[in-house]
């Protein structure tokens, strides 16, 4: 079930004893002269498509229950297979994102805020899991010696839903919904961030979404990286460097032989020669 800060943000909507889900309520609904003529059709064609519900949840088929409930038919119902609130959403998104013929932009804005919407209800059923985890390990411990809970272990099952959605960025889910650019997905994801509403007018087709971004303001540019310095070396110091120099040799010197020592220094000497000849 859709978290009730996720509905607030939409409208909510029953036909006859059904619940609409969310994401399927940011779809439009057949109107007038179009909706009569659906509704003719069942009425002599018969249901074709059977209303997909979960429970009392309508997930597909508003408008087939509304033209049955209208013609006193009664619908065929199928029930959902799948429980996990990702699987709901995406089943509404691809069953009815190209049947209605919907503009690009309004189909880029119902994506936007479906993705928050199932974004929204992954992580209430993670937080529900957990919940639900600290209670069962509350009774097992007994009163005031509740056992510790694991939060690793719950956080990776409770989390077998969100890696889908969570695996690519924001504009990356919104663009794999509408099937569409990720400049137009981040496009309709900075109206969504800036104005709920604004999105809505662009879903329902009153603006594009051209016209949307222009309503924003202009995005915050970004300070420049500070410049910073390369790091100051030592400056160099003659009697000291040789020094060390010196030293180093003296303990590589001395573990040679006496043949093996004058060797070394005729060869260092010719080596420093030959480097610098002058």
């Amino acid at each position: 079930m859709m978290p009730i800060e996720a509905k607030a943000e939409l409208r909510e909507e029953r036909i006859g004893n059904y619940r609409v889900h969310p994401v399927a309520a940011l779809f439009p609904l057949l109107q007038g002269e179009e909706f009569e003529q659906f509704k003719s059709n069942i009425e002599n064609r018969g249901q074709l498509d059977p209303i997909v519900v979960k429970g009392d949840l309508l997930i597909d088929g508003r408008n087939r229950l509304r033209a049955c409930l209208d013609l006193g038919i009664e619908p065929k119902i199928r029930e959902f297979e799948e429980a996990r609130e990702a699987d709901i959403g995406r089943y509404i998104i691809s069953t009815n994102i190209y049947r209605r013929h919907l503009h690009p932009d309004r189909q880029i804005a119902i994506c936007s805020l479906a993705n928050r919407l199932i974004r929204a209800a992954i992580a209430a059923e993670a937080k529900l899991k957990i919940q639900k985890q600290q209670g069962a390990h509350g009774v097992e411990g007994g009163r005031g010696h509740k056992k510790p809970l694991n939060t690793e272990r719950c956080s990776r099952v409770s989390q077998r839903n969100a890696r889908e959605m969570h695996s690519r960025s924001t504009i990356g889910q919104i663009a794999a919904l509408a099937d569409t650019s990720h400049r137009k997905a981040a496009q309709a994801a900075r109206v969504l961030d800036h104005s709920p509403e604004l999105i809505q007018q662009v879903a329902d087709g009153k603006v594009t979404l051209r016209e949307a971004t222009k309503q924003l303001p202009p995005p915050t540019p970004r300070k420049p990286k500070p410049k910073t310095d390369p790091p100051q070396l030592p400056l160099p110091n003659p009697d000291k460097d040789l020094a060390y120099i010196i030293q180093t040799l003296r303990k590589i010197i001395e573990s040679y032989s006496a043949i093996q020592r004058m060797e070394l220094v005729q060869r260092i000497i010719t080596e420093i020669k030959q480097q610098w000849p002058n």
